[in-house]
C-alpha cells in the first residue's frame, strides 16, 4: 500500500489511501504518524487518523480485497450428496467489508469443462486477533484476520476423472514480499475429488488450526499444522506453491477453467524451498509440524497441501494458502547481514540489522590477531586469507536487555565462469528455448544453477534446472540470466539477450466471409508449399487439406484452419466464419413507358450497400451507368435494359426492364442567314414514333402550312420562331429556331494591333461581327479562324491580306482587308544568374526585354513551384532537387497582346557527398549505395574495378585494397553546370577456409554437425537464415532435428570476414502422440496414436500385446480392462525408424446404481406386469429378452410374457460405465375348480388364531359372493370380500355351535364363474 510521508515539527506523517469498493462507496485516508523523540529513538508514539475522503470531494477506486488465504473442503453425506465448505481469510484493516453474500464455485470435469456453477451462501464470520507482549519487548502493531465461511450441500454423482472445485477472488495484499506483483495476483482455492473418492464416499481432510497471524522475526516457528481425516486415511503434508488463476475479472462468476497459473515467487531469494528467508520453512510430511526461523520482516504467502492416501493410492488433495506477518517483536535483538559465502575478496562488509539496541560490540573471529574488534554500526574487515570465520555481534539497549548473534562465514576468491548455449525448439504461437549449461569452474565444482527469464524487462519465468526450457509468446528482447553457485558457495552471473523470432504470421484477411445463397466460395488459406494445412470440420469442403478449398455450405459454419510449417514445429490455428449472405431483390418492374427522350431509370433494390451496373448487353460488355439513377438518352420505341446488382457481400443478381419511349423525335430547322427581302422556307421534320401534330406560335412574318412554313422578316438582325409538337401518346415538346437577316452595308469590320516581333492581335467590329469567319495568310500558310478576337504570328514583316465573310449570306461579298506587319518594339529576353549550386540551388532571373515600357506593359513570372508572380525579376531557392522545374516570362500589353518566353533551367544541384571507407572480404562482390544521387552524372575511376563507371551505385569486386574516385556533375542549363568529387576507400580483408561434415539423412532425435577449420576462426550457429539469433557457439552443433530441418551457421575469420553455412537435415524418426484411453471397468475403448507426420506410414505394436486386440470391422485397436495400467506403444515407419511412448489406460471402477421391480410378480396368462428400473436421464437401457416387452430401451417397459420369464437389464451411463440386473416374472394358468379352490366344512372361532374364520381359499379367485344361513333359513352372514370370511357372529353376538348352510358364487381369473352350496359346522 503506497504511502506519502511528510513532516511537521516533531511529528512525521505517512498517508495511506484505502478504498472499500464493495457495498461501501466511501474511501478513507489513513494518516499514520509518529512523534519524534530525540532523547529516546526507541520510544516513538504512534497515532492513526481516519478521514472520510468525501469531505475532500474525491474518490479512489480499487479492486483490492486483501485476500490472506483460505481453503475448500468437502464431506460426503451419502447418496452422492456432499457438503462443500469454503473458508476465506481477509485482512481486517485493509479488506473491503462486507464480503460476498454468496460465492460462485465452479465444478469442472477432467477435461476442464464447466459442469456446474454453484452459488454457496454465506454462513458466518469470525475475527482472529493476536497481540504479542513479553519481557524486554514493546507491543508490536496489532494484526487482524477476518474469516468468512460459506457452506452448502450439492449432488456429485460419480463420473470419469472426478471433479475439480474452484473458487477465485482478487486480490492479495500489495505488501507481500515473496511473490511478484502481489496486488495483481488473485487467489484460486482448488480441491479435486477423484473417481476413487466419489466411489468410496470420501470426505476430505480438515486442518485443525489456522496458523498464527503474527510471528516474530528471528524466533522459531513451531506450529501444529496437522489435519483430521474423518475416514482414517493416511495423510502426507508438504509445502506447495499457491494458485493464481485470475485473468481480467477480479470476481469471476463462474470461475475461469483450469489449468491455473501458480503465483510467481520473487526468486531470488524466495522459492518453494525458501518461502520466508532465514531457516527455511519446512513441514513434517507425517505429522504436519511446521517449523522455521524467519529473519526478514514483511508479509509472506505460504501454501500447505495435504494428500490423502487409501490403499496406497492418492484419493484427494486439500490445499490451503495463508499469509504470515513477520515483524520485530520489540525486544533487543542482535542481527547482522553478511553473505554466508563471500567470494569477492578478503575485505568483507557487515550490515547491522539489530533491533532496539544502541551499543554494539563486534568480534570478526580472526584467530591471527586480537585487533579484530569494532564498535562501528556497519563495519568492514579485511581477513588475512581465505577460510572460515565465526563473527559475533553483541547488541545492547541496557545492561539488562542484551542479545548476542553469531554467524559463520566463508571467504573465497571467485573462480566461476558462467556460460550457456541456446537452441530454439519452437517458434509458432509460442517460443520454446532449450538452454544447455556450458559453465566451468577451475577450482571447485558447480552445484546449483538459477535461470531467470525477463521479456521486455519483466520477469516471466525462472528455473533451477541445469538445462531448462523456457516458453514464451511475447515478441521482443528476451534477457536470460544465469546464476551459478559452486560447492564453496560462490556465485557468478551471466546475462544474454536473444531476439524473439517471427512466428507463422498468417491471418485471414477477415474473420468472416460471406457466401452467396446457392453459390460456391473459395476459402483464402495460405498458398505455401512449406505448410501442411488442415481445415476442420471438413464438412462442405472440396478438400480439407488444400489452401483454397471450395466451400458449398448451405448455412453459416465455423471453420478452423491449422497451419503447420514443414521445416519446423511451428504451427498456428486460425478461425474463420463462413456466413450465407441474405437474399435480396432488384425490385425492377417488367416494363416502363415514358414521354422523355432522355429517361432517368431509378433502381430501388433492397440489397445491403449495393453496387449497380446497367447495360444494353446481357453480358454487360458495355456499361451504361454504375448508380441507382441511370440516365438513358434518346429512348425511342422499346429498349431492353439489363441491371446487375452486387450487394455488400459480393452476391449479384441480374434483372431486366423493358422501357417504351414515346418521346417526340423531330429535326428542328437550322438557324438561317438570309439577305434582306429574301424568304426562308423551313420544314420541321418528323422522327420515328407515334403520329405527331404541330402548333406554330403566331408571328406576322411567318406563313405556316402543316410542318412547313415560309418566313419573310422585314428588318436585318436576328429573329426567333416557336412551335409545339404533340403525339398520340399524349407527349408534348416545344422548340424554336432563328433567322438572321444580314446587314449588307457594314462599316469597318476589323482592327488590329502590333505585338512583340511579328505577332498581330485582331478584333472584329460591326453588326455582323459575331457571324464572321476569317482567313489570314501568315506568309507560310493560310490560317482559318471561326471567330475573333485572335492572335497570329506572321513569318516576316510586310503587308498581308485578311478575309471575312458571313457563311450562307449571298447578298454580302467577302470583305477584304490588309494587315501591315512590322517589327514590334518589344523583344522578350531575360538574364540568368546561378549564385549557389552546392547543397542547394539559387536561381536569379531578370526581365531584359527590349522595348519594354512599364506604362503599357506588365511583367509576370510563372513557375510550377511558385505560381504566377508579378514583377521585373524572380528569385527561386531550391533545397530539394526538382527535376521537372518550369519557369515562364510573360509580358501583357494594354492593347490585348500577351507575349511569353520559357526559361530552360534544370532544378538540380551538387550535394556534399563525404568520403567513405568500405570493408569487404577478398573476392566478394559489394554494391555501392549512392542511388539517392542517380540524377547526377557519375564517372568512377579506376573504371576496371566497377561494373559500370557511369552509374551512381556500381558493383565492385577486388582482391586487394583500392581507392575509388567519383567525379560528379549537375547541369543547370546547357551551358551552366556544377561539379565535385569524392573518394571511397576499399579495405579488402582475408576470408576463412573451412569444410562442413554432417549426415544429411538420420533416424535419430540427436545428431552432430561439425566444421573443420583453423582454431583462429570463430563459429556461430543460428536458428534462421536471418542470422539474427545465436543458439550455439563452436565448431560442432548438437541438433535435435525435425522431419525437415535447416541449420545455419557462420564462420568468421580473424579479419571479421564471415562465410555462411546452411545444412539441410532429413530426420526420418517418427513423431507420435499417444491418445490416453479412459474407460469404465469392463468396458472397451480404442487405443490409438496421433501421427504427427502425415507422410509416414506407421506400423504400431503394443506391449503387453495380450491386452490389445483388433476390431475386425473397423481395424481399430481395442483394450478391455478392470484396472488402470500403462501400455508401451512402438511405431515404425516406412524408413525403418521406430519410436516408443507410454500410453496410459485409465479405468474408472464404478457401477452406476441399478435396481428393478415388477408389479405384480406373478401373472396369469395374457396378463401384464409393469417393470420399473432406476431412472437416470444419462442412462441407456437394454432389456432382454425384448420380444414380450412394450419397449426394450426405456426404464419402465410393460411385460406380457406367455410363460415365466427372467428379464435382464443392461444400463450404460454417459461415461460408458455399465451395470446389470435381472428379475423374474412368473406366469400361471389359472384353475379355480376343486382342489385348486378349497371350501372348509368346519371352523372354530375361539380366538386361538387357527380356523377362526370361514372363507373360501383359491389362488385365482378374483370375485366372490358368500351367504351363510342358520337351520331356520335366516341369513346370518353375507360378504363380497374374498379375504374377509365369517367370524361366527350374528348381529354382534356369537352364534351357537351348529351346522350352517352356505351358498357361494365366485369368478375365476380366466373369466369362468362357479356356484356351490353346502354345510359348514361351527365348533367352540
Amino acid at each position: 500500500m503506497p504511502g506519502i510521508k511528510f513532516c511537521f515539527g516533531h511529528f512525521y506523517f505517512t498517508a495511506y489511501f484505502i478504498n472499500f469498493k464493495k457495498n461501501l462507496n466511501k474511501p478513507f485516508l489513513l494518516f499514520y504518524f509518529c512523534r519524534k523523540n530525540s532523547s529516546n529513538a526507541g520510544s516513538n508514539m504512534r497515532y492513526i487518523i481516519w478521514l472520510n475522503l468525501f469531505v475532500l470531494g474525491f474518490c479512489i477506486e480499487s479492486y483490492a480485497t486483501h485476500i490472506i488465504g483460505g481453503e475448500i473442503t468437502y464431506s460426503c453425506l451419502g447418496n452422492n450428496k456432499y457438503e462443500i465448505t469454503l473458508v476465506v481469510y481477509r485482512d481486517c484493516f485493509n479488506g473491503v467489508p462486507p464480503f460476498d453474500d454468496t460465492v460462485s464455485i465452479g465444478v469442472f470435469n477432467y477435461k476442464n469443462e464447466l459442469i456446474d456453477d454453484i452459488r454457496i451462501p454465506y454462513m458466518h464470520d469470525d475475527t482472529i486477533k493476536q497481540t504479542l507482549i513479553g519481557d524486554c519487548k514493546v507491543i508490536p502493531p496489532n494484526v487482524c484476520v477476518h474469516t468468512s465461511v460459506y457452506k452448502d450441500t450439492i449432488d456429485l454423482k460419480p463420473i470419469l476423472g472426478g471433479y475439480t472445485l474452484v473458487y477465485q477472488r482478487c486480490c492479495r495484499n500489495k505488501t507481500i514480499v515473496n511473490i511478484v506483483k502481489p496486488d495483481d495476483t488473485g487467489a484460486s482455492f482448488v480441491i479435486q475429488i477423484t473417481e476413487k473418492a466419489l466411489l468410496e464416499c470420501n470426505s476430505s481432510a480438515k486442518f485443525k488450526y489456522w496458523p498464527p497471524i503474527y510471528i516474530c522475526a528471528n524466533e522459531p516457528i513451531i506450529f501444529d499444522h496437522s489435519a483430521i481425516d474423518p475416514d482414517g486415511d493416511s495423510i502426507v503434508y508438504k509445502l506447495c506453491t499457491p494458485t493464481n488463476g485470475l485473468k481480467d475479472d477480479p470476481q469471476p462468476q463462474p470461475p475461469n477453467a483450469p489449468p491455473y497459473d501458480k503465483v510467481v515467487w520473487k526468486d531470488p531469494p524466495y522459492n518453494i524451498d525458501n518461502l520466508m528467508g532465514g531457516v527455511p520453512l519446512a513441514i513434517d510430511s507425517k505429522t504436519g509440524l511446521l517449523t522455521g526461523i524467519p529473519n526478514t520482516i514483511g508479509q509472506f504467502v505460504v501454501g500447505v497441501c495435504i494428500e490423502e492416501y487409501r490403499d496406497g493410492k492418492i484419493i484427494s488433495t486439500t490445499t490451503r494458502d495463508f499469509q504470515y506477518n513477520v515483524g520485530l517483536c520489540g525486544k533487543t535483538e542482535s542481527a547482522f547481514f553478511v553473505p554466508d559465502v563471500n567470494c569477492s575478496g578478503l575485505n568483507v562488509s557487515f550490515t547491522n540489522q539489530s533491533q532496539n539496541g544502541n551499543k554494539f560490540e563486534w568480534d570478526f573471529g580472526d584467530p591471527t590477531t586480537t585487533l579484530d574488534k569494532s564498535t562501528i554500526f556497519n563495519p568492514n574487515y579485511t581477513y588475512p586469507d581465505t577460510g572460515t570465520y565465526t563473527v559475533k555481534l553483541i547488541a545492547k539497549a541496557s545492561e539488562i536487555c542484551t542479545d548476542t548473534f553469531f554467524k559463520t562465514i566463508k571467504v573465497y576468491k571467485n573462480s566461476l565462469s558462467p556460460e550457456y548455449k541456446l537452441k530454439l525448439l519452437s517458434c509458432t504461437d509460442s517460443m520454446v528455448v532449450a538452454i544447455t549449461d556450458a559453465s566451468i569452474d577451475t577450482v571447485s565444482s558447480i552445484v546449483s544453477w538459477k535461470y531467470y527469464l525477463k521479456i521486455g524487462g519483466v520477469l516471466k519465468d525462472s528455473s533451477t534446472l541445469k538445462n531448462p526450457v523456457f516458453v514464451g509468446d511475447t515478441l521482443g528482447i528476451w534477457e536470460i540470466t544465469l546464476i551459478v553457485t559452486n560447492e564453496l558457495g560462490c556465485e557468478k552471473v551471466r546475462k544474454r539477450n536473444i531476439v524473439f523470432p517471427k512466428m507463422i504470421q498468417f491471418k485471414f484477411p477477415t474473420d468472416t466471409l460471406y457466401k452467396c445463397p446457392g453459390q460456391e466460395l473459395i476459402l483464402p488459406g495460405p498458398v505455401d508449399t512449406n505448410y501442411i494445412l488442415t481445415w476442420a470440420p471438413g464438412s462442405y469442403l472440396s478438400d480439407s487439406t488444400k489452401a483454397n478449398p471450395v466451400c458449398f455450405t448451405p448455412q453459416d459454419i465455423h471453420y478452423t484452419l491449422k497451419v503447420k510449417d514443414k521445416l519446423s514445429i511451428c504451427n498456428v490455428t486460425r478461425d474463420l466464419w463462413v456466413k450465407v449472405a441474405p437474399e435480396f431483390s432488384t425490385n425492377l418492374p417488367d416494363s416502363i413507358s415514358t414521354c422523355d427522350k432522355d429517361f432517368k431509370l431509378t433502381i430501388s433494390t433492397d440489397a445491403y450497400l449495393p453496387k449497380i451496373y446497367t447495360s444494353y448487353q446481357k453480358d454487360f460488355s458495355q456499361i451504361i451507368d454504375t448508380t441507382d439513377e441511370v440516365m438513358l438518352n434518346s429512348i425511342s420505341g422499346q429498349k431492353l435494359i439489363f441491371v446487375k446488382v452486387t450487394d455488400f457481400y459480393g452476391c449479384e443478381k441480374i434483372d431486366s426492364v423493358k422501357i417504351t419511349g414515346n418521346g417526340i423525335y423531330h429535326e428542328n430547322p437550322d438557324d438561317l442567314v438570309i439577305c434582306p427581302g429574301d424568304t426562308a422556307n423551313v420544314v420541321v421534320k418528323q422522327g420515328t414514333g407515334p403520329t405527331m401534330n404541330i402548333q406554330w406560335s403566331a408571328d406576322p412574318s411567318l406563313n405556316a402550312n402543316g410542318f412547313g412554313a415560309k418566313i419573310f422578316p422585314a428588318q436585318s438582325g436576328k429573329h426567333w420562331y416557336y412551335y409545339t409538337l404533340s403525339n398520340q401518346a399524349g407527349c408534348l415538346v416545344a422548340d424554336s429556331f432563328a433567322i438572321f437577316v444580314v446587314d449588307t452595308v457594314p462599316t469597318v469590320f476589323f482592327t488590329y494591333h502590333q505585338c512583340a516581333g511579328t505577332r498581330i492581335f485582331v478584333e472584329a467590329n460591326g453588326k455582323n461581327a459575331p457571324y464572321y469567319h476569317w482567313l489570314v495568310d501568315d506568309g507560310d500558310s493560310v490560317q482559318y479562324f471561326q471567330s475573333a478576337p485572335f492572335s497570329i504570328d506572321f513569318a516576316d514583316t510586310g503587308v498581308y491580306q485578311i478575309k471575312a465573310w458571313v457563311p450562307g449570306a449571298v447578298c454580302l461579298d467577302t470583305l477584304l482587308g490588309q494587315i501591315s506587319v512590322g517589327k514590334g518594339s518589344l523583344d522578350l529576353s531575360y538574364q540568368l544568374d546561378v549564385p549557389v549550386c552546392h547543397d542547394s540551388l539559387v536561381v536569379a532571373l531578370k526581365n531584359t526585354s527590349e522595348g519594354y515600357d512599364p506604362n503599357i506593359h506588365k511583367v509576370y513570372w510563372y513557375s510550377n513551384f511558385g505560381g504566377l508572380v508579378e514583377g521585373d525579376s524572380l528569385k527561386i531557392t531550391l533545397h530539394k532537387v526538382q527535376p521537372d522545374l518550369k519557369i515562364l516570362l510573360i509580358i501583357d500589353q494594354i492593347n490585348g497582346c500577351v507575349d511569353t518566353i520559357p526559361a530552360n533551367i534544370a532544378g538540380t544541384f551538387i550535394p556534399t557527398i563525404p568520403d567513405d571507407s568500405i570493408k569487404t572480404c577478398s573476392g566478394r562482390e559489394i554494391k555501392l549505395n549512392y542511388d539517392a544521387y542517380a540524377y547526377l552524372n557519375f564517372e568512377w575511376h579506376p573504371a576496371a574495378l566497377v561494373s559500370d563507371p557511369t552509374i551512381a551505385s556500381p558493383i565492385i569486386k577486388s582482391s586487394q585494397s583500392e581507392v575509388l574516385t567519383a567525379s560528379i556533375k549537375a547541369h543547370i542549363t546547357d551551358s551552366v553546370f556544377c561539379q565535385s568529387t569524392f573518394k571511397v576507400f576499399l579495405d579488402v580483408l582475408p576470408s576463412a577456409e573451412y569444410t562442413v561434415q554432417y549426415d544429411s539423412v538420420i533416424c535419430d532425435s540427436v545428431s552432430i554437425i561439425s566444421v573443420n577449420t583453423d582454431s583462429s576462426n570463430s563459429i556461430l550457429w543460428f536458428d534462421s537464415e536471418k542470422l539474427d539469433n545465436v543458439i550455439a557457439f563452436g565448431d560442432s552443433l548438437k541438433i535435435m532435428p525435425d522431419r525437415h530441418s535447416t541449420y545455419y551457421g557462420t564462420v568468421t575469420a580473424p579479419s571479421g570476414c564471415v562465410d555462411t553455412i546452411m545444412v539441410n537435415i532429413l530426420n526420418q524418426l517418427p513423431q507420435i502422440l499417444p491418445n490416453p484411453a479412459i474407460l469404465c471397468a469392463g468396458d472397451t475403448a480404442i487405443v490409438s496414436v496421433i501421427n504427427l507426420f502425415a507422410g509416414d506410414q506407421l506400423s504400431c505394436v503394443f506391449d503387453p500385446s495380450g491386452l490389445v486386440f483388433v476390431d475386425s470391422a473397423t481395424g481399430n485397436y481395442l483394450v478391455t480392462a478392470d484396472k488402470s495400467f500403462e501400455l508401451d506403444v512402438t511405431c515404425t515407419n516406412q524408413y525403418g525408424c521406430s519410436v516408443t511412448k507410454e500410453l496410459p489406460v485409465d479405468v474408472f471402477e464404478y457401477q452406476p446404481p441399478l435396481s428393478i421391480t415388477t408389479d405384480p410378480t406373478i401373472l396369469a396368462t395374457d396378463q401384464s406386469a409393469q417393470l420399473n428400473a432406476t431412472y437416470d436421464p444419462g442412462y441407456s437401457y437394454f432389456w432382454s429378452p425384448a420380444g414380450s416387452l412394450s419397449n426394450a430401451a426405456i426404464h419402465n417397459p410393460v411385460a406380457t410374457p406367455e410363460q415365466s420369464t427372467s428379464y435382464t437389464l443392461l444400463i450404460i451411463n454417459e461415461d460408458g460405465c455399465r451395470n446389470e440386473a435381472s428379475i423374474l416374472v412368473q406366469v400361471f394358468n389359472p384353475v379355480c375348480e376343486e382342489p385348486f379352490s378349497f371350501i372348509p366344512n368346519a371352523f372354530s372361532p375361539n380366538g386361538d388364531g387357527k380356523n377362526d374364520r370361514f372363507y373360501i381359499r383359491g389362488e385365482f379367485i378374483t370375485e366372490i359372493k358368500l351367504s351363510v344361513y342358520n337351520r331356520w333359513g335366516v341369513l346370518v352372514y353375507y360378504s363380497e370380500d374374498k379375504d374377509e370370511g365369517w367370524d361366527g357372529s350374528y348381529k354382534g353376538d356369537q352364534s351357537s355351535p351348529d351346522v350352517y348352510g352356505y351358498q357361494v358364487e365366485f369368478l375365476c381369473a380366466d373369466g369362468k364363474r362357479f356356484f356351490k352350496k353346502g354345510n359348514v359346522s361351527l365348533f367352540r
